[in-house]
């Protein structure tokens, strides 16, 4: 499992995780960003800056609640700038704090600061090596195994504070001891893990874990009693967090070599480009990933005080006159190996040919050296380096957010100037913001003489009036506009965001017409049939008469010819 990512639902396209990232060592695949493992420094700056809240940080809290539930002795190693977190007049009531969580014994990682001081001194006064860098960052140290390989012999062989801590209490309790670090910084989680570092440390908290821990038990920090039990070291050790103080914890000769103190990842490739340019020589280097040293670590938790107070709060607790510092006598005496080896970690890109590059650029519309802005909004510093990041698979071609915006409204623009639909939009004072080609064909008028002009000019505003007024939309309202002879399908949306009102407007004047025409047609018909009923009826009525007639006047002469009959004598 990684230990940091994205999280898949809140990633949103902004590319700001890749413009921060000092190596670039973002993937976006199917606009989701990811977090290449072996690219990747672990410095923590891109979730930082992630607008979303995005990331994913593996916890180890659970795994620490596991060994004590399962009854290990636990081992709580702190880093030395916790009083940044906590400030100073409330470190001993934080500590009691830790220790109520189940740990066996506390020890301050300044004691690690101790031990690999005496390392570094060895090292610093052996002039075979040109310029050294200090290990006790490892971003610094993935770095320059990762980017800068064949500046690995300028790393000093030792090992860090955290992993010189766990390396002595396993010697001196046992490897059944679980130790577990606690501090600011996210690539301690990575660097347990190590190549010639593993077995040292079981279990890595940041800041920010250890409070969630402490509020997800109840635990308040200022309800505690001073703890009293602490293994300690003194000054200069505790000042280990604060940028330049690596030097101060070694016993050497400052006019042996230019000591020189570098933070942040950008200042400290500056540095190891002017050493591989062979511009800097006779160097002892202390490196931070972090601006200011590790009291601005990337995990630092809530904090409402900045780097300057922060440095404050650890001198001030370095300075209290303690009275628990623990004989660790036993922890000094002890046999342990504390170098460690650096290995070439860089895994190089495939370059691609310059028609390569062309070919993925002009895929967004960029033919020409003016047409690559360089603008960085892709996270990438130029066009070009966004284009071999898409060759090697770590960008998609798309992620070109001038290029997206262009081809968006240029279809906008098509898609509106196209439509035989009327568009128009005007603000909550009936001011014409816009229209479209077909409203002015429509409506006779001429967009740049009517633009920020009350719409009454054109007609009557009663339904535009009504919809801003009551945010209430009309859909296809059939509206007659006599002065234009248009007959037409009116809908006004309001756009509350924009406080604008939308109208678009359909003719079906024609429509209208030929409604009308078969509507008259058929009046026309309906007329003509009714005429032939009446004459059809006048005529049955009139023959109706003559029949009855005639069959009245033959029924009398047969009466009178059959009384005559009757009457007559059969003699006669």
């Amino acid at each position: 499992m990684s230990v940091i990512n994205f999280k898949e639902a809140n990633c949103r396209n902004c590319y700001k995780c890749i413009r921060y990232c000092p190596v670039k060592a973002i993937k976006v695949n199917n606009e989701q960003a990811e977090i290449v493992d072996y690219m990747c420094i672990a410095c923590g700056r891109c979730l930082n800056v992630c607008p979303q809240n995005a990331k994913t940080v593996r916890s180890d809290i659970e795994k620490v609640k596991a060994f004590i539930k399962k009854g290990d002795k636990v081992v709580f190693t702190i880093a030395p700038s916790y009083p940044a977190l906590v400030g100073s007049r409330r470190a001993f009531k934080f500590l009691n704090a830790l220790k109520s969580l189940g740990a066996e014994m506390i020890i301050e990682t300044s004691v690690g600061a101790m031990f690999i001081s005496k390392e570094y001194e060895r090292y610093y006064n052996d002039l075979k090596y040109d310029n050294l860098i200090t290990t006790s960052c490892p971003s610094i140290n993935y770095l320059i195994e990762k980017y800068y390989p064949d500046l690995i012999n300028c790393l000093v062989p030792v090992v860090s504070p955290m992993i010189a801590v766990g390396r002595v209490v396993k010697k001196v309790y046992g490897n059944e001891i679980k130790v577990v670090f606690i501090g600011p910084c996210l690539a301690k989680k990575v660097e347990m893990n190590d190549f010639s570092c593993e077995d040292a440390i079981d279990a890595v908290l940041t800041f920010e874990e250890i409070i969630e821990w402490l509020d997800g038990d109840g635990i308040n920090i200022d309800s505690r009693e001073e703890f009293t039990d602490c293994v300690d070291t003194m000054m200069p050790f505790k000042l280990y967090p604060i940028e330049g103080k690596t030097i101060d914890c070694m016993d050497v000769d400052l006019n042996l070599r230019k000591v020189v103190s570098v933070s942040s990842i950008d200042n400290v490739k500056d540095l190891l480009n002017d050493i591989r340019s062979g511009n800097l020589h006779g160097y002892w280097i202390e490196a931070n990933a972090c601006d200011g040293g590790c009291i601005n670590g990337p995990a630092f938790g809530r904090s409402n005080s900045g780097v300057v107070k922060r440095k404050e709060e650890v001198i001030n607790y370095s300075n209290t006159k303690a009275n628990f510092i623990n004989d660790i006598s036993n922890m000094i005496d002890c046999s342990v190996d504390f170098t460690r080896k650096f290995i070439n970690l860089s895994d190089k890109w495939k370059m691609p040919s310059e028609n390569e590059i062309k070919n993925i650029l002009s895929k967004i519309g960029k033919f020409t050296k003016e047409d690559e802005l360089n603008c960085g909004a892709c996270g990438y510093d130029t066009c070009r380096e966004k284009a071999i990041a898409v060759f090697n698979g770590m960008a998609e071609p798309y992620m070109c957010l001038p290029y997206m915006r262009g081809r968006a409204e240029t279809l906008s623009n098509i898609i509106i100037s196209s439509t035989p639909n009327a568009i128009i939009a005007v603000n909550n004072e009936y001011e014409i913001q816009d229209m479209n080609r077909a409203f002015e064909k429509m409506f006779l008028v001429n967009s740049t003489m009517v633009k920020n002009e009350n719409l009454s000019l054109i007609f009557d505003i009663s339904d535009f009036k009504d919809v801003i007024e009551n945010k209430k939309s009309i859909f296809n309202k059939k509206v007659s506009f006599k002065n234009y002879g248009i007959i037409a399908l009116e809908s006004i949306y309001y756009l509350e965001e924009y406080k604008i009102a939308i109208g678009i407007f359909t003719d079906i004047t024609k429509m209208e017409k030929q409604k009308e025409a078969f509507s008259k047609v058929k009046r026309e018909n309906y007329q003509l049939a009714q005429q032939v009923i009446d004459r059809q009826m006048k005529v049955a009525q009139e023959i109706a008469s003559l029949l009855g007639e005639t069959t009245a006047e033959t029924k009398v002469i047969l009466t009178r010819m059959k009384d005559m009959l009757l009457n007559q004598g059969d003699d006669e």
